[in-house]
């Protein structure tokens, strides 16, 4: 069959030897669509930006033809730098910054190394734009128009375009911000000293009088300092260059601040009346100050405290506070991970930031911006932010989670000048050497049982702490069997699991073999399946309705329930069954110990910490090696297989011996309060936060 179109595929013959050729239908389309037009495809230049728009999306709406690179195309891109296809007046390179698709435009020289990332250093601050922000203003008439690059101002506007809008839409360039920018640097005699970005600002703006701002006087020390607190930090929007988190600054100011208290008569004589040194400050270099309150007067020492109290905060804002000892204050926190949710890790979060509350420490949170469950629950909604805003950041998600995140759409949050702590979940004994390149995204690990600690020995040289993990429930509430459709007289064992969580690892079908086996026809006795995201019609599912045979005793519920109701139901059963095979912590049994509920648990993995002979009835096992039909990520990994016949014997003496299932609930209880309060957390937070604040780290 003679095809009619066949000519659209191919390039004309006064093409065939040219760079790029490219194919006559497509030469129609740059000819015709106004999108196109503006290319030339007598230049090379033009060739390659439309094999940049082919790769991106004409491909998809032309997909009769086929257009691929030669190898003598190819080897022409490999000597035709990005350097060269600007300066013979190529334009259109700064699309292919907005994705990430492949492209053959990695093939030129420079590319990779100069145009995919850069780094905000003094130079970009003086003398000369990084390569991507160069080609990215070269491609844009708005840019160009409102951002002369030949001025200062104008790059340091651009700087500020970048911050808030550029880097949200050319995703394909990472960047830094260089340390060496908040080293402090002293001005004149050594005696004002400001941050090296602030100085470099504050030279380089002709809108920023050196008669006022210029940092040789305390007056134009305080002047810099409240123009970039309350003004310039804005405009670039760079979080770590806040003066809040300028320690080192800080670190100055506070000295002086000593040297005021150690001798205020050196400075004013009414010794028996204490003016906070930012209020001295600020009297001694604004010029009306000074003629309406003389400080060798008691009265005048009065008014401008009076003056102070009553303007500070309209006129200054957070400033004062910038004196106080960085020493002595707790950093801030953001703490990300799916807020809303009713999960387990969602419960980190709050627990997270009830701990940080508890310890004073300021905080935001941050529901990831990525797909995830439901979000029912709001608790946190007033304290919900779109961006980490404090110097460091606890990520509660699992590992494999952090790689979706700097995948989608999450990545800015693991980029920034942050420290990066990763609140890690695992639930198997070995660490996969293939996810080893994850733990480069955080700077240190915290995980929250030996079980998780000891999967990490030997793999990182970053530190990894154990923290305890803040186990807390809403006020209990009374038990209502009723209203889930529980007989009142019955003793009734509950199981809980997400069905997202692998049913192999979470092993339900042995607590419904050792309840079978253990009260066979008891009508006494029943067991209560709660789960979510079930899906009934799966193998291991199956296996479980098997296994139940449809006995009236048991109750499942596979609905997506508040936490208070989630409580509640927990609150109406007599003692909790988890016959896993492995848990990286175990939240659901810690929350069974805490509601003074008897736990009957395998004695293996993260709920080993908490779970022992005192606290918990155990159930042991073998240790068996994983295949590929148990669970992710298997490979030189094992767990443990609970005994059917040791839960049976745990679960009768549950029923039994009421008076021991008692005594150890009440233990268990007494535990969880203890070392898993939010008490303890906050504690271990605040400890944590000043030991990097006093290395420097935040």
């Amino acid at each position: 069959m003679i095809s009619h179109t066949a000519w659209s595929a191919r390039a004309p013959a006064r093409q065939a030897d040219w760079p790029i050729g490219v194919p006559a239908g497509l030469q129609a389309m740059v000819a015709i669509r106004p999108d196109l037009m503006h290319l030339d495809l007598g230049r090379v230049q033009d060739r390659i930006v439309l094999f940049t728009w082919w790769e991106r999306q004409l491909h998809q709406e032309y997909h009769q033809i086929e257009w691929t690179l030669s190898d003598a195309d190819r080897e022409f891109l490999r000597g035709h730098g990005v350097s060269r296809f600007v300066g013979e007046g190529g334009r259109g390179l700064s699309y292919v910054l907005k994705g990430n698709w492949p492209t053959a435009v990695g093939l030129m020289p420079e590319w990779r190394d100069q145009y995919l990332s850069f780094v905000l250093d003094e130079r970009a601050l003086t003398t000369e734009l990084p390569p991507p922000l160069r080609l990215i203003w070269h491609d844009r008439l708005d840019l160009q128009g409102a951002y002369p690059i030949d001025t200062t101002e104008g790059r340091f506007a651009l700087l500020g375009w970048w911050r808030k809008f550029g880097q949200q839409e050319y995703t394909r360039v990472r960047w830094s911000v260089d340390p060496a920018l908040r080293e402090v640097q002293p001005h004149g005699e050594g005696r004002w000293p400001v941050p090296k970005f602030l100085s470099l600002i504050l030279g380089g703006r002709r809108d920023l009088s050196p008669e006022l701002y210029a940092p040789v006087s305390d007056g134009n020390w305080v002047n810099a300092l409240l123009w970039w607190h309350l003004y310039g930090a804005g405009e670039f929007d760079i979080d770590e260059w806040a003066l809040e988190r300028q320690v080192a600054l800080r670190r100055l100011m506070q000295r002086r601040v000593s040297a005021f208290e150690s001798d205020r008569s050196a400075f004013y004589p009414c010794a028996d009346i204490r003016l906070p040194y930012p209020l001295y400050l600020v009297w001694s270099t604004r010029s009306d100050l000074p003629t309406l309150f003389d400080l060798k007067t008691p009265e005048g020492c009065r008014n401008l405290l009076a003056w102070w109290e009553q303007n500070r905060q309209a006129e200054y804002g957070s400033f004062p506070q910038l004196f106080d000892d960085p020493d002595q204050e707790l950093p801030g926190i953001n703490i990300l991970g799916y807020a809303q949710s009713v999960i387990g890790i969602a419960e980190d979060v709050r627990m997270a930031a009830r701990s940080a509350e508890i310890a004073g420490v300021p905080y935001g949170v941050i529901d990831v911006p990525m797909p995830g469950p439901a979000k029912l629950d709001h608790t946190l909604d007033d304290r919900l932010t779109q961006r980490a805003r404090w110097p460091l950041s606890l990520v509660c998600l699992p590992p494999t989670e952090i790689i979706r995140l700097g995948m989608e759409g999450g990545r800015q949050l693991l980029d920034g000048g942050n420290h990066i702590v990763g609140a890690w979940h695992w639930e198997l004994p070995v660490w996969p050497e293939h996810l080893m390149g994850v733990i480069g995204s955080v700077d240190e690990i915290w995980v929250f049982s030996e079980f998780v600690r000891h999967a990490f020995d030997g793999k990182t040289d970053k530190p990894v702490r154990k923290m305890p993990l803040a186990v807390e429930l809403p006020a209990r509430p009374a038990p209502a069997r009723e209203r889930f459709g529980l007989s009142p007289k019955r003793f009734h064992f509950l199981i809980m699991f997400d069905g997202n969580s692998w049913l192999s690892r979470k092993n339900p079908i042995a607590a419904v073999r050792a309840f079978k086996q253990a009260f066979p026809s008891d009508p006494n006795v029943g067991l209560v399946i709660k789960a979510i995201s079930l899906d009934r019609q799966s193998a291991g599912w199956q296996a479980v309705e098997q296994e139940l045979q449809g006995d009236d005793r048991v109750t499942v519920i596979d609905k997506t329930l508040g936490r208070v109701e989630l409580v509640q139901l927990m609150a109406s059963c007599d003692a909790y069954v988890s016959l896993h095979r492995s848990e990286g912590f175990g939240r659901i049994i810690a929350e069974s110990m805490l509601l003074g509920l008897p736990t009957i648990t395998t004695a293996f993995s993260g709920n080993a910490d908490f779970c022992r002979e005192d606290t918990s009835f155990l159930v042991h096992g073998p240790m068996v090696p994983l295949t590929a039909d148990d669970y992710i990520l298997h490979e030189g990994q094992y767990w443990c297989d609970p005994d059917v016949p040791q839960a049976v014997a745990q679960m009768r003496r549950v029923v039994d011996d009421r008076a021991l299932a008692r005594r150890t609930a009440s233990q268990a209880q007494q535990l969880i309060q203890n070392d898993y309060s939010i008490q303890a957390v906050a504690k271990a937070y605040g400890q944590r936060l000043r030991e990097l604040r006093a290395a420097g780290t935040i």
